[in-house]
């Protein structure tokens, strides 16, 4: 029996989260995906306990530009911290 593991690989390029209004835009882009099913986006207000925001489906395998975005719409502060 010939048995091989699954190796998930993302590489990112850019990553950013900013206000706008009311609400944290949150934007990455991916170059490589392999095995990747999701993301999960995750925030605090104290940079110590994360919430879990939303999870975004990913491309999955893909060797090409892929571009993500969500919007998290909790009031932010200037100590939101954002996670991917």
């Amino acid at each position: 029996m010939n048995v091989q593991a699954q190796t998930d690989t993302v590489v990112f390029g850019l990553f950013e989260a900013y206000q706008q209004g009311g609400n944290i835009k949150v934007h990455w882009q991916t170059s490589q995906e392999q095995f990747i099913d999701y993301f999960t986006v995750y925030r605090s207000f104290d940079s110590l306990n994360f919430s879990m925001v939303l999870n975004v489906s990913a491309t999955g395998n893909s060797t090409t530009l892929q571009n993500y975005s969500v919007t998290d719409y909790a009031m932010p502060s200037n100590d939101t911290c954002i996670l991917l």
